[in-house]
C-alpha cells in the first residue's frame, strides 16, 4: 500500500488468569490481524497509509467520558481487556451492517458479510464474557456514551444496548420489534472511535 506504517502509542502484555479468555483473546487478535490482511489485499492500489494509533490516551479519553475514571488501562488485567474489547467490537457489527447499502460489487459484500458475521461472534462472546465477570454495570455506561457519540453525529434513534436493558439480561443488542442488529453509518463510527471528533477529544487515531 501507499505510505508508511503509522506509530502505536501504549500496548502491552495482559496478565491474563483465565486460559480461556488468553485462547479467546488469541482467536480475536488473529482474526481481526487476518481481516486487515484480506481487506489490504482486496483494496489493492487504493490502500493508504496505515495511521498512528493511540491505546492509551483513547481508552482514559473515552473512559473518562463515560465516567469510569481518568486511568484506565485495558492492558492491566483480563476484565479491563475485556471492557476494551467491549469498546470496539459492537462498533465494528454496527459499521459493517451500515455500510451494506453501499456496497454494490456482489463478491465484495459477500466478503463483508462474512467479516460481519466474525465480528458479531465476537462482540457476542465479549457481552457474555462481560456478563459472566459481573462487568455489566461497567460496561453498559460504555453503551450510554456510544448512543451520545452517534446521537451528536446526527443520528435521530438508539444504535446501542448495554448488556441489562430493560431490566433484562441482553446479550445481543437489536431493535425491540424486529430484532435486527444495530447499525451505524460512517459519520457515527468516526465520532465513536475519535471519541467525538470535532468537539475536540482526543480519539484512536
Amino acid at each position: 500500500g501507499r505510505g508508511t506504517q503509522g506509530q502505536v502509542t501504549g500496548g502491552g502484555m495482559v496478565p491474563f488468569k483465565s486460559d480461556g479468555i488468553r485462547a479467546y483473546a488469541t482467536e480475536i487478535a488473529n482474526d481481526e490481524r487476518n481481516h486487515v490482511d484480506f481487506i489490504r489485499k482486496t483494496l489493492g492500489r487504493a490502500t493508504v497509509a496505515e495511521p498512528d494509533i493511540d491505546l492509551k490516551n483513547s481508552f482514559n479519553t473515552l473512559a473518562k467520558a463515560a465516567g469510569l475514571g481518568d486511568s484506565f488501562d485495558p492492558f492491566a488485567s483480563e476484565e479491563n481487556f475485556l471492557i476494551g474489547a467491549f469498546v470496539f467490537e459492537d462498533v465494528g457489527v454496527t459499521a459493517y451492517h451500515g455500510a451494506a447499502p453501499l456496497i454494490s460489487n456482489k463478491g465484495i459484500l459477500d466478503a463483508a458479510a462474512g467479516i460481519l458475521a466474525v465480528e458479531a461472534y465476537h462482540a457476542g462472546i465479549i457481552r457474555l464474557l462481560c456478563y459472566q465477570k459481573n462487568l455489566a454495570t461497567t460496561v453498559d455506561k460504555i453503551a450510554v456514551l456510544r448512543n451520545k457519540l452517534s446521537l451528536a453525529a446526527g443520528s435521530t434513534t438508539m444504535t446501542d444496548q448495554g448488556i441489562i436493558y430493560d431490566g433484562k439480561v441482553n446479550l445481543v443488542p437489536s431493535t425491540n420489534l424486529t430484532s435486527i442488529a444495530f447499525e451505524r453509518n460512517t459519520d457515527e463510527v468516526l465520532n465513536i472511535v475519535y471519541a467525538g471528533g470535532a468537539s475536540g477529544n482526543f480519539g484512536f487515531f
